[in-house]
């Protein structure tokens, strides 16, 4: 059957008075049978319409809600841009089931989804961006695009993994010049068999950097690349924030069932805050989830009453803790899931694998879907989604996404960093040829992780 079916009961009419008009003039005997065979067709056609449009309409939420908030935005609409304005009947900028199944059922008759005045309407205006061409001083990377205009200025913090046996961080310019580096200490090679990989980087407000060293720890080092504080943890992995009282609190990504997946430390190196996850998820269907650790918890981030705020990869969950341990919200992911007991492990399509989510005061949360390779900006409470950016089917894995004053994300990938207009625009992006495209099956080739944006001013964006 044609998958553009569209059955108007107003043509429908029509059609059968022609018939009728033609059949009038046809003996009794063939009037009858033509009637009973049209009578026949119409009622077929009346009960196959609607089940038609609504398999069509479920299979397109399927395939374009990248993620499965129930809709489809205009970023995700994968048909021709005039068949999303024809679809999108109350012109919010969003594809609801009913609003597919009514555009493929021809529901109203023709002009039923036309504005007042018949104007679709139009694609999100993005303000008018000069590009600049950059040539980079650093060999490293390129500079792929650059308005001046539309950034939010300032450099980037990031750990350059490209070479496995002497990682370091960098703090580049808009233009990819270094203007800070750090190479690994000397005190920390040898110090484990495995593969010393700097995951999260964060510049503190005393102008120091912290920053995770996957197989080692967690260590401090200040302006001069000197080591002035340290924690030997060679569990700790993608995450560790300062907190005001001078603690500090990391995840433990790749632990097993039973382990601490988030600890608090005191500077003098004491565990005083810990959570494993057993008394809220060691049951069905969580408990025996195995991809990489248990939980893998991936990202923690401190509350000003002293909750924190973790994603649970492997779960699918944003979960909000209180200093006792107990979960004082969970968010599951896809936002269209009514609970976090709602999930299907064996299925791969539904896995989203949020990564490092930034939980704000007004209770919006930003987060990238890594196996579905998005980036959303929802409210916590509602579940309104407020901004979407999809990299399509490639294998881009976006890993981290901050938002920025004017309005802009920057957002990391596993192989470039781009800051992004509310409108979708990349004004900024800087992109390491080195790093291979991630291949599914197969090891996670070098990669970038996590980054920040430190303003002309001093302040200090991205979690």
């Amino acid at each position: 059957m044609n998958g553009n079916l569209r059955v108007n009961p107003g043509n429908l009419t029509f059609g059968l008075s022609r018939a009728l008009m033609f059949f009038g003039r046809s003996s009794v005997f063939l009037r009858y049978y033509i009637l009973v065979g049209i009578a026949i067709f119409a009622v077929c056609i009346l009960f196959i319409a609607p089940t038609h449009a609504q398999n069509r309409a479920e299979m397109i939420m399927r395939n374009s809600d990248a993620d499965g908030d129930g809709r489809i935005s205009r970023s995700e609409w994968r048909g021709p841009p005039p068949r999303f304005n024809y679809f999108d009947r109350d012109g919010d900028g969003y594809l609801t089931l009913d609003e597919l199944k009514g555009g493929f059922a021809g529901a109203g008759g023709p002009g039923a989804f036309q504005r007042p005045g018949g104007a679709a309407p139009a694609a999100p205006s993005a303000k008018p961006c000069t590009y600049q061409d950059v040539t980079s001083p650093e060999s490293k990377w390129k500079i792929e695009s650059f308005a001046p205009d539309c950034v939010y200025a300032g450099t980037t913090l990031f750990a350059d993994n490209t070479n496995r046996n002497r990682p370091r961080i960098v703090e580049v310019d808009m233009q990819g010049k270094i203007v800070w580096e750090y190479k690994l200490a000397g005190e920390f090679e040898g110090s484990s068999r495995k593969l010393l990989i700097i995951m999260d980087v964060e510049r503190l407000p005393n102008g120091n950097t912290l920053f995770v060293l996957r197989n080692w720890g967690v260590v401090e080092v200040n302006r001069n690349g000197e080591t002035v504080w340290k924690y030997a943890d060679e569990d700790a992995s993608h995450d560790a924030d300062r907190l005001p009282n001078g603690n500090t609190i990391y995840v433990r990504g790749w632990v097993e069932k039973g382990q601490d997946h988030m600890r608090e430390v005191t500077a003098d190196r004491k565990v005083v805050r810990s959570w494993n996850g057993l008394k809220d998820y060691d049951r069905p269907p969580f408990a025996n989830i195995e991809h990489e650790g248990w939980i893998h918890v991936n990202a923690v981030q401190y509350m000003v009453n002293g909750d924190v705020f973790l994603s649970l990869r492997n779960f699918g969950v944003l979960a909000r803790i209180a200093p006792d341990g107990r979960i004082v919200q969970e968010i599951p992911l896809p936002l269209s899931r009514a609970s976090v007991d709602a999930y299907d492990f064996a299925d791969k399509t539904q896995q989203t694998s949020p990564h490092d989510p930034e939980y704000r005061d007004d209770g919006m949360v930003l987060v990238c879907l890594t196996m579905k390779n998005v980036c959303i900006d929802f409210n916590a409470n509602t579940r309104q989604r407020l901004w979407f950016h999809s990299y399509g089917g490639g294998p881009q894995l976006p890993r981290d996404v901050n938002p920025l004053p004017n309005g802009n994300r920057l957002v990391v990938t596993h192989r470039f960093i781009e800051e992004i207009t509310p409108g979708g625009q990349s004004v900024w992006r800087l992109f390491i040829p080195s790093i291979k495209e991630m291949k599914p099956g197969k090891p996670m080739p070098e990669h970038l992780f996590k980054a920040q944006r430190i303003g002309l001013d001093g302040s200090i964006h991205g979690n």
